[in-house]
Order: structure tokens, then C-alpha cells, then sequence
């Protein structure tokens, strides 16, 4: 089942079995998992834009410090949405009773995006 509903334009989340997300309960607030995904979206494009800078200059300073700083990121916004019971890579899954890594919507699907 997907946690994503399509509602006056935007996705809003569901939670786990279509109850309330724990982490942003269905709420437009600041932190809801729609614009933590967003967030995490644009951290990965620009860390793996970094690591190809890096391929072709891996001893520049800077981009090896923004890496990190990107790395750093990007785990605490994962840490925020699998908190919430959202598993963002197959690692994530917490519960012991059920594999909730495909209760989320697959990237491809729109209400994912």
C-alpha cells in the first residue's frame, strides 16, 4: 500500500498501512516526509556529483570536506524518515514483524515523486 495520497496538489504521507506516519502524522508541518525526501533528493545529487568531482581531483581539500559535510547530511535526514518508520534503503528496515521496505512507493512510482 503506498504512503503517499495526492491531495490539493501535493503528496501528503500515510504511514505504514495507510495509518498516520509517525513522523509528520499527515501534517503539512515543516519536517514531513514529502520534503525530507526532497531534502535527501537534492543531498544525493550533490554528493554524487562531489564524488565524481573527487574521481578526477582526489586530493582537493574543499570538495573532500564538502563530501563529508554531505555524507554527515544525508545520515541525519535517513536517520529522521527510518525513525518514522520510512526504511530508505533495505538496511532500514527496523521491524522484526513485517518487511516494510515494500510498503514505500518505488522511486518510479509517481507517488513517490
Amino acid at each position: 500500500m503506498d504512503r503517499m495520497t495526492r491531495q490539493n496538489g501535493s503528496y501528503q504521507c500515510r504511514g505504514a498501512k495507510g495509518n498516520s506516519c509517525p513522523l509528520c502524522r499527515g501534517n503539512n508541518n515543516a519536517r514531513n516526509c514529502n520534503s525530507l525526501m526532497r531534502e535527501l533528493q537534492k543531498i544525493d545529487f550533490a554528493l554524487y556529483e562531489t564524488i565524481l568531482y573527487l574521481d578526477a581531483y582526489p586530493y582537493c581539500k574543499e570538495a573532500l570536506e564538502y563530501y563529508h559535510s554531505l555524507v554527515h547530511q544525508r545520515g541525519l535526514i535517513v536517520a529522521e524518515l527510518e525513525a518514522g518508520g520510512n526504511p530508505i534503503t533495505t538496511c532500514g528496515n527496523v521491524s522484526h514483524s513485517s518487511w516494510d521496505w515494500i510498503s514505500s512507493p518505488w522511486p518510479w512510482e509517481a507517488s513517490a515523486n
